[in-house]
């Protein structure tokens, strides 16, 4: 049955009210005083509430009417209408954003394809391999990918490409909250950590982890680095990130953490990485809904 159907219902009660109205201006005085606690506001809610509750058919249209909303608080309590609705949104909800998160990442993947991003960095990586003290002797699973400003929400990281050498790990999200790729976005400034610390308060509270998060850290990475790469303006447009399993992976021997990061960020221009990153920013952002979770 339709919500108007059911307001059907409240004609009798309105016309009854109006009546009253117009003998109120009419009326005499002590009329007029014995009119006044009939229509009060107390009366006129003991009456729609005595329908709601007697009157099956009003009582399913107010259900009805209500049925959009998931919650109602009042101070301190909170009232959950429609389980099945909640449900419905949530599910809903879930569709539409992950309908937009496949447009998303099949517009970052054709235009990696499009522009040779992960050859890119393969050819990057190969070459810090050449060089002395880059890597530590010999490194084992060394992984290495691209991170850039996520488009569908703000304030979040999106992994570009899959880690080489290896694969997986494209289109994963992370807030710009977490993990060492959080702080070099937030700082702008590129991280080298040669050990993960242990100390679980330590990675809640400066890493930006949950407490399970913090937990399994570092079982099976020990060592990070995240190279921030800036475009002509000197605004961050991705991060070159590396990690490995040994401790004290890189920059090794006489290199600082800070040659490093430079070595890095000159082989990144050199191959044109930057700039396509710039690009990336440049094409994509322009169309993106950068949707905002938190104020």
């Amino acid at each position: 049955m339709k919500i108007s159907e059911h307001f059907k219902n409240y004609r009798i009660l309105a016309y009854v009210l109006a009546i009253l109205s117009f003998l109120f201006l009419i009326s005499k005085d002590w009329f007029r005083a014995f009119l006044e606690i009939i229509v009060s506001w107390p009366i006129i809610f003991l009456v729609c509430f005595a329908c709601l509750i007697l009157n099956k058919r009003i009582r399913q249209g107010f259900i009805e009417l209500l049925k959009p909303f998931q919650k109602i608080k009042f101070g301190s309590t909170e009232l959950v209408l429609n389980k099945e609705e909640a449900a419905r949104i949530s599910k809903d909800t879930k569709e539409v954003f992950g309908l937009y998160r496949k447009q998303v990442n099949s517009e970052c993947d054709l235009f990696v394809e499009r522009h040779n991003v992960a050859i890119m960095l393969e050819e990057i990586v190969e070459d810090l391999r050449k060089r002395p003290n880059v890597f530590r002797q010999g490194l084992g699973k060394l992984r290495c990918t691209i991170h850039v400003s996520d488009i569908l929400f703000a304030n979040s990281l999106y992994q570009l490409l899959d880690y080489y050498p290896g694969s997986q790990g494209k289109g994963r999200i992370k807030s710009i909250r977490f993990g060492i790729i959080g702080k070099a976005w937030r700082s702008r400034e590129s991280i080298t950590q040669g050990e993960i610390p242990t100390d679980t308060k330590n990675l809640i509270v400066n890493w930006g982890m949950t407490r399970s998060e913090a937990t399994i850290a570092g079982v099976s990475r020990q060592s990070f680095s995240c190279v921030v790469l800036r475009d002509k303006n000197t605004l961050p447009v991705g991060i070159f990130y590396m990690d490995a399993e040994e401790k004290n992976a890189f920059a090794v021997n006489s290199m600082t953490k800070e040659v490093l990061h430079k070595l890095v960020t000159s082989k990144c221009e050199e191959k044109g990485l930057t700039e396509i990153l710039a690009k990336l920013n440049e094409e994509l952002r322009g169309r993106a809904p950068l949707i905002r979770i938190y104020d």
